[in-house]
């Protein structure tokens, strides 16, 4: 937050480069994938991106307050970064948990 504008907008273009870069990588996951259940997951997280992308670029109609256009749309991407995360960490919670639950089946097959 520190740094120049030009910085942060440079950061942006990056970040907004790295997602699209990810999302292909996503799709072309799914043309591959044997397991219906991880392709769903893969649709789910590619259907996720997509929103976020459209949210984003939509975000200042619908922040309320008494702030101009410019305060409510900086209020409302400050708000939606903050449930981003929160969103992020109760993803990695659950990757975390499904790594759990396979290396748990992994030992009981090979206990068997």
């Amino acid at each position: 937050q520190n740094e120049d504008h030009r910085r942060i907008l440079e950061e942006m273009r990056q970040m907004r480069n790295e997602c699209d870069k990810q999302g292909y990588i996503l799709e072309q996951r799914m043309e591959g994938c044997r397991s219906r259940a991880v392709y769903k997951l893969a649709e789910a997280q590619l259907e996720y991106m997509n929103r976020t992308k459209e949210f984003i670029d939509s975000i200042a109609d619908d922040i309320g307050g008494d702030g101009t256009t410019v305060e409510k749309e900086a209020e409302a991407k400050t708000l939606y970064a903050e449930y981003s995360i929160d969103f992020a960490v109760q993803a990695m919670n659950h990757a975390l948990l499904a790594a759990l639950t396979a290396i748990d089946a992994q030992m009981k097959c090979e206990e068997q």
